[in-house]
């Protein structure tokens, strides 16, 4: 005779709603993705509902469900993230599957301690206690507020706002702060800052200055130019001007959410 359960919708979906925003916001911390916390409530508003579907899911082939699940991974982080590039979009998702696979790793090994749990067609289920399960939402909940205060930290001290003004124009730009950035135009030997084509909203400056780079994936070029006035604002600091060169990145669409890198040395 084949035994029952009964899986709660709410529970399951509480569950869910939290695991995915707590992983989805340490894989954006650990990327130094900039943080909306609407979008990642929204994605794990979707992660929830999408695990109540999912139960239904059960039923049919491994080679239905698990594109089904990849599907609903990828639509998590889009949600979370946007979509700025292939290569941006890509190493999010595989960082937020890491992130997942590890909770739910934890999450499994604490289900197994209760002693009442089952798997079922692929999936983990467990009997567990309203106190055992608010117990749970603080904890994570308090991991994911503890990881946000040492991040916006660390934030705070390596990410500054700059202006750039040339030919008229003023770009005002967010830069993460890079200690490997080590750039320098060969024929000045001014630092260089190197900022991603969308930052200019279309309106890039005439580049005549061209700036070799070496990268761990090989050598290029950028296109660079000399600004008529370049300021860098940094938190409880006052405004500094630098003399400094601009390179632009025509084939990178950010760095992890910022605008360009700055090197240390020109704080």
């Amino acid at each position: 005779m084949d035994e029952t359960y009964v899986v709660y919708a709410d529970v399951l979906f509480l569950i869910n709603f939290i695991l995915d925003f707590l992983c989805l916001y340490v894989a954006g911390a650990i990327l130094s993705v900039r943080i909306k916390i609407y979008r990642f409530i929204l994605a794990a508003l979707f992660g929830g509902a999408y695990s109540l579907a999912a139960v239904y899911l059960t039923f049919l082939p491994p080679y239905v469900t698990l594109p089904a699940h990849i599907a609903a991974a990828l639509i998590l982080c889009l949600i979370s993230y946007g979509f700025h590039s292939v290569k941006t979009y890509s190493a999010r998702c595989a960082v937020f599957a890491v992130s997942a696979a590890f909770s739910g790793g934890m999450i499994s090994a604490a289900f197994a301690l209760t002693g009442r749990y089952y798997t079922y067609n692929g999936g983990l289920y467990a009997e567990i206690s309203p106190v055992f399960l608010i117990t749970l939402a603080f904890v994570s909940v308090g991991a994911a507020y503890l990881y946000a205060l040492v991040c916006r930290k660390k934030t705070v001290h390596s990410t500054l706002q700059a202006v750039i003004e040339k030919d008229g124009h003023t770009y005002r730009l967010t830069l993460l702060v890079d200690s490997g950035c080590f750039v320098v135009d060969p024929i000045t030997g001014k630092r260089v800052i190197i900022v991603s084509y969308a930052a200019f909203k279309g309106v890039i400056p005439h580049t005549p200055r061209y700036i070799p780079i070496k990268t761990a994936g090989g050598g290029g070029m950028l296109c660079g130019f000399k600004p008529d006035k370049l300021t860098l604002n940094s938190l409880g600091k006052r405004s500094l001007e630098i003399d400094a060169i601009v390179a632009v990145d025509m084939n990178t669409e950010g760095f992890s959410g910022y605008d360009g890198l700055v090197p240390p040395s020109l704080i």
